[in-house]
């Protein structure tokens, strides 16, 4: 139980982490290649206000100096109606070659968009509002600012890499001190739990021998039998919470998990469970597939089949059905108990596996039952990296389903 809270401190505070550093990073790049777009639409503006060529000056107010001129790689491309180029200004464009230039034209004219990026460049296309329709259209490499934004994405991806692992490390290393005081506040609880159980014993059994002594002396009446039951019910309900106190201890310890033959123990369990079921007129159906292997514990595989079918075999309907499963699906072995419960309310589902919880306490006055079997099945399954599910069926069939 200290390990998964460990486990939920460490995945949301690194779940947290990640989502700011996406978000803050993101926004730094976002605006970066905003700032890129931006400055070069500018500057085709400039050079298309200026009938394709860079002004010489006047244009400092824009954040843009005289180098700026010389420092621009562009090109623009005068085409007719058709499509057809009839001037063209290639003198300030060096490493394309017409291959490539032409590709670029190609492939905006087939885009058929006004602007854009074309590979790493920036291109806008401009109507000369003329009889003839020709237009004018620019070109702006844009490759040397991409590549330092795409540096810049590189090292936040880096960085924030880094920073991830950092901080995995010190929470691994902090979490100890995070949860050591709820560690110790349950160990105190379990203590409490298993010492005021074992206090309780030694009177209860007295109480108990008492009564029977005073049945043999005056003989059986209605007083001494209700002390006597009364007794045994505090006697189980501190056996349970013993046993549950004893379970989470357990969830601590790194026992040696073992290969279990899952299908033996689900018979095993069965045929135990046999007689009681046939005193009450239940019908047993089984459907067990032969050699289901997993790894894991043989007494918490023992003890959850037993919980299982004793909670089937009290709650089920007189002369009801229950019925056992045990497949191989993919890796997992899943174990399923039915019973025929007519009557439950299905709000009580969420519930069943609340510790102390009964979804009907005269019937489980009857019975018994003190609704802690569930939870410590609930607790077993999760001990093996499973699920424990409840279903109610339109047939008042009440189905636990353990994957294993």
């Amino acid at each position: 139980m200290i390990k998964g809270i460990k486990r939920r401190f460490i995945l949301l505070a690194m779940a947290a982490l990640l989502v700011t550093l996406l978000i803050t990073y993101g926004s730094v790049f976002g605006i970066q290649r905003r700032n890129v777009t931006r400055e070069a639409d500018l500057l085709i503006t400039l050079i298309a206000e200026n009938g394709g060529t860079m002004p010489g000056g006047g244009f400092y107010d824009f954040g843009m100096n005289e180098e700026t001129r010389y420092a621009t790689r562009y090109y623009v491309i005068w085409t007719d109606a058709n499509g057809t180029i009839y001037a063209s200004n290639m003198k300030n464009i060096s490493v394309s070659t017409a291959a490539q230039i032409g590709d670029q034209m190609t492939e905006i004219f087939q885009r058929g968009k006004s602007q854009g990026y074309v590979g790493q460049s920036r291109y806008a296309v401009y109507s000369l509002n003329d009889p003839a329709q020709r237009l004018m259209t620019v070109v702006l490499d844009r490759s040397e600012n991409l590549r330092t934004l795409h540096l810049l994405g590189t090292v936040m991806c880096i960085t924030g890499g880094a920073v991830l692992v950092i901080v995995f490390v010190l929470l691994l290393w902090l979490s100890r001190y995070a949860v050591r005081p709820y560690e110790r506040n349950q160990e105190k609880q379990r203590r409490f739990i298993t010492d005021a159980g074992h206090e309780l014993k030694t009177p209860l059994a007295i109480i108990s021998s008492n009564a029977e002594v005073l049945e043999m002396m005056n003989g059986e009446n209605k007083w001494l039998s209700n002390i006597k039951a009364q007794t045994g019910r505090i006697t189980h309900l501190v056996g349970s919470m013993i046993e549950l106190s004893r379970a989470d201890e357990e969830w601590e310890k790194a026992e040696e998990r073992q290969t279990l033959d899952l299908t033996e123990v689900v018979r095993q369990t069965v045929e135990s469970f046999s007689a009681a079921a046939q005193t009450r007129g239940i019908v047993l159906q089984t459907e067990i597939e032969p050699d289901v292997h997993i790894t894991g514990y043989l007494e918490d595989m023992t003890r959850l089949t037993g919980i299982l079918l004793d909670n089937a075999v009290k709650y089920t309907d007189a002369r009801g059905l229950l019925r056992v499963e045990l497949k191989k699906r993919g890796r997992r072995a899943v174990l399923s108990v039915e019973n025929s419960c007519a009557g439950l309310d299905r709000n009580t589902l969420p519930h069943l596996f609340d510790r102390f919880y009964r979804a009907d306490p005269s019937r489980s006055r009857e019975t018994g039952g003190y609704g802690i079997g569930l939870s410590m099945a609930q607790m077993l399954v999760q001990r093996q990296k499973g699920k424990l599910t409840v279903d109610y069926s339109p047939e008042e069939l009440i189905r636990f389903t353990a994957e294993l």
